[in-house]
This record gives C-alpha cells, structure tokens and sequence, in this order.
C-alpha cells in the first residue's frame, strides 16, 4: 500500500506541480499579446532559443477557435507548423507528428491549402524516418501538387528531393532519378537544394553499385558543405555514408578513418542520436576485426548514450506537457476573469456541479483504489513466485553434460527458420531414413564444441548468430549441428539460443548492481535482440514474466538483501 500511495504522489508532483512564481506570470503576460505578436516573437527567437520560441507558439496555436478572424486563424496554423518542424529537428517525432495533424485539421476546415504542403512534408518526414515509404511518397506527391499550385518553389525543390530519396530506398531507380532531374533543372537554389542535389546522385550511384563515383560524390559534397557552413547533421550524415561505402568495397582502413571523423564531428556539436549510431557502427566494425576489447568499449559507450537519449527525450517530453497544462491552465483563468462579471451565477452552478462530481468521483476513486489494490496484491505475489521459481531454475540448472551422453528421442529437424512458438515435431517413419549418420565419437565432439561455445563464449549474444555461424565456429556443417541439437536437446536451434539467451538477461536484470541502470531495450540488445517488443515476447514465454517486471522485482528483492 505504501508503495501505491508513494506512486500516486509521483504522478500527482509531475502532472500537478506548478511552476514557479516568476514563470507562471510571464505566461500570463504572454497569454494577453495578440496572436500574431505571439507568432512573430517566436519566430525571432527560432534560431537562438527554441524552448521559448515554442512557448510563444504554443500559446498562439492555443488561442484557436472558431470565432477568429481569418487572418488569425491562418498565424495560428502556421504556429503549429513551426512546432512540428522544431519538434522535428529535435526528433521528437511524436509531437512532430501531432502538430501536424492539429494544423492540416485547421487548413482543412478554413481552407488554407497554401499551408498544406509544408505539413505533408512533415508527415513525409516522419513516416521516412520509420522506413513506411508508401506512405511517405504519398504525402509527398500530395505537398508536391499543391505547391505546384501556390507557386511555393523552395517547398516544391524540398518535396522534389524527398521523393527521389524515397525512391532510391525502395531500389526504384527510374522514378527517383525523374525527381532527380526535376530537382536539378527547377529554378530554385540554395545552400540546402545545392547539398540534396549532390546528395541524391551520390546516393543513387551507391544504390546503383557505383562506389567510385558515389564516394567522390559524398566527399565533394562534404567540402562544399563544410564551405557553405550547413547545419551539423547534414555535415555527419555525409561522414557516415562515406564509411559505409569503404566498407562494402572492403577498405576498411577509409571506413574507420571516416567512422572516427564522424564520431568527433557529432560528440563536439552534440548530434547525440547521431553519435549513438556511430558508436554501434564503430562497435561492429572492430568486431569484424576480432579486436573485442574496442568492440566492447564502443558497444558501452551506445548504451550509455543510448539510456542518455531516451530518458532526454522522456524528460523533455514531460516538460512540455507541464508547460502546455500550465498554459492551458492560465489561459483558462484568464478567461474566466475577462468574462467574471457576466457569467457570476452560471459560475456558482457549475462550482456546486464540479464539488457534486469531485465528492462522486472520489468515492468511485477510492472503491476502484482497493480493488486495483487487492488484485495487484494478489498480482505481485503471482509475480514474486514466478520470479523465485525461475531465479532457483537458474541457479540449479543441469549443465550440459549431462545430455551428451543420454540423447533424447529421436525428433525431427528443425532450420534456424523455424518460428519461436514452433514445437519440436513428432518423430515419423518416413523421415528418420533422413537422418544423417554421426558416430559417438563425432557426436561427443561436437557436443563439446557446442557446449563450449555456449558456456565460455558470449558469442550467441550477437543479434546476427545464426546455426551456420556456429556449425561454422566448430568446423563442422549446420544439418550436423541442426540434428545434434534436436537429437540431444529435444528443440530447435532458435529456441536452443533463446534459453540461453534469456538465461543470461535474467542474470543481468538481477545483477543490479552492474546492470542497475540500464534499461531494458539496452539489456535486450546486450544479450542479441534487437527489438524490444521481440526481447519481451520470448522473455515472457520462458519465463512468466516480463523483463520490466523481472527487473523491477530484482531491484526490490537485492534492495531487501542489502539491509
């Protein structure tokens, strides 16, 4: 119960605490500018400082409504236009994506077509950065026809590279080299249509195969990008497309020569999700090298900058639903005080009708309180006892060798395809004359081999391990190891790794003293999942529980150990 309530208090100090003083009458003497004195000043604070410009277009777009003017109405869209686009540059995609939508509604509904095309370029954006390239070629060409329309040529040049990018990433190389060419001879020009140009050929030459020329290409580009002094992560995203190419054309002396820039160049302008990827390439790359002690330490340095990202982004997220509460709030009592002396009476009903509603609510709060209590009593008991049970299973498990001298029955083979929720099949007389012959001798062998591959190694913690890269680890071919796996252990390969697997994030969530502050997505990928939703799925199906509520417990159950 205390925990609850200590809980409650939490969600209560995030969503209710006010600001300070100070910040709380600056939104007030903000609230009161007219709507496009608001939009102005943010715009002359876009470049310098983005948190207040987005106060200031926060508090524009939230004057909305019906009864505007025209006029008005079109600086409110354009509010929640220049949100998106910061929202976006901060890759904050969420609220990116919702101010898109809050803008094209008032476009649609007041018939601001001449807007339109910049918010479906957003939209575009975002769904790109989610490689949903149907979608994004379709609000593309939806902007493109509309700024074709309103004569909106540096939108139009914008929409033109977006859709050769989208394209060229789907391999359609025809339709995106007609973009191309409509991007190259349209008459507008700038800094940003000269970069997406060279962009754009370079990367269809490396779609294409052409490495020479797409290397030349990006390195030229990078030059004149450099020059022309482009924003940061344009600059970073030509670094980290060079080193991809050297490595496909196996140099890897360029590659990490480039990788390196990359990462200096992003860790001194602070490009952390760029960074980030960096890191994990630089990771991959000295793993392919065989020099593990760098692999590693890069490989730790993307989780921590990982973790870092994510809670960032958390962080900030909340702060802006506290600024948009507080400004909703005060813009609410401002209202309520203009319009005070006309609306008296109706004020006492609505205060005995919110008292009457609060005193319901309330009860129904607190009956709802002790059965989400007793049932989540009942809940972390259930949840406790699975947590023991798998603990003592670890700590007791039967080692391997044990099995290598006792095959299970005969079971039919099973490919690394298989899927997870896959069974083993039944043995039949048709398929045991398929069965390739392996002698006790042999079997004993490679049994070892595997064995200790899997216990003196971590080398299945790679997402990329496969049943051809063990058989290959231990000279031998996969239908040797596939069978032997099956034979011996009753299961496929996949579900032979995930045990494993699983065995050692269950380790690591309960080692909390090490692992305590890493999350979960970071603890997933250090044992060879790349997905979190996947890591959650198998973790739960071998052991009752999720890897959030397994780590949760674990810190309560060492927390308890330590006093």
């Amino acid at each position: 119960m205390k925990n609850t309530l200590l809980f409650i208090l939490f969600i209560l100090s995030v969503v209710c605490s006010p600001l300070s003083a100070s910040e709380i009458e600056d939104y007030k003497n903000m609230s009161q500018l007219p709507i496009q004195e608001l939009y102005q000043k943010g715009i002359e604070m876009e470049n310098s400082q983005i948190d207040t410009a987005l106060k200031y277009f926060m508090l524009a777009a939230n004057k909305y409504s019906a009864a505007l003017s025209s006029a008005d109405k079109f600086f409110c869209a354009q509010a929640y236009l220049k949100m998106g686009e910061l929202h976006l540059d901060s890759y904050n995609f969420q609220q990116a994506f919702e101010n898109a939508l809050k803008g094209v509604k008032i476009c649609e509904d007041n018939k601001i077509e001449n807007l339109l095309p910049q918010f479906y370029k957003i939209i575009g954006n975002i769904y790109g950065i989610q490689r949903d390239f149907d979608l994004s070629i379709r609000y593309y060409k939806q902007g493109l026809e509309l700024a074709r329309k309103y004569k909106l040529q540096e939108v139009e040049s914008r929409l033109l590279s977006n859709l050769s990018l989208s394209y060229t990433n789907i391999e359609n190389l025809e339709t995106a080299r007609h973009y191309q060419h409509l991007l190259e001879s349209h008459p507008y020009r700038d800094s940003l249509t000269l970069y997406f140009i060279d962009f754009n050929n370079a990367f269809i030459h490396a779609i294409e195969g052409k490495y020479t020329n797409a290397i030349a290409e990006f390195k030229t580009n990078l030059q004149e990008s450099t020059q022309r002094k482009l924003a940061p992560h344009y600059i970073a995203s030509l670094y980290g497309n060079i080193a991809q190419i050297y490595q496909l054309i196996n140099q890897p002396d360029s590659a990490l020569h480039y990788m390196l820039l990359c990462e200096q160049f992003t860790r001194q302008h602070r490009l952390s999700n760029f960074q980030k990827d960096i890191l994990r390439m630089l990771s991959e790359f000295y793993k392919q090298q065989n020099n593990l002690k760098k692999a590693n330490e890069y490989y730790t340095h993307y989780l921590q900058l990982a973790d870092s990202v994510e809670n960032n982004l958390q962080y900030k997220q909340l702060k802006n639903t506290q600024i948009i509460y507080e400004l909703d709030k005060n813009s609410q009592q401002i209202n309520q005080l203009a319009q005070e002396k006309q609306e008296k009476e109706q004020q006492v009903v609505r205060q005995r009708r919110m008292i009457l509603f609060i005193g319901l609510g309330l009860i129904v709060a607190i009956c709802i309180t002790l059965i989400i209590y007793k049932q989540k009593k009942k809940l972390q008991a259930t949840y406790l006892e699975l947590y023991k049970r798998n603990n003592a299973m670890i700590q007791s498990e039967i080692p391997l060798e044990s099995f290598t001298d006792t095959p299970a029955d005969s079971h039919s083979e099973e490919s690394d395809e298989v899927p997870e929720t896959s069974q083993v099949d039944e043995p039949s007389e048709s398929n045991d004359t398929s069965r390739l012959k392996i002698d006790d001798q042999q079997r004993k062998e490679l049994l070892a081999q595997i064995k200790h591959i899997m216990e003196e190694t971590t080398d299945y913690c790679d997402c990329d391990f496969s049943l051809e890269k063990l058989a290959s680890a231990i000279g031998t071919n996969s239908k040797y190891v596939s069978q032997l796996i099956n034979e011996t252990y009753g299961k496929n390969f996949r579900t032979f790794i995930n045990e494993y697997r699983i065995k050692l994030a269950c380790l690591r969530l309960d080692n909390t003293e090490e692992y305590g502050n890493y999350t979960v997505q970071a603890i997933g990928e250090s044992v060879g999942y790349k997905s979190r939703g996947n890591f959650t799925e198998i973790f739960k199906k071998h052991t009752g529980l999720t890897p959030a509520i397994y780590q949760k417990i674990a810190k309560s159950e060492n927390g308890k150990n330590a006093i």
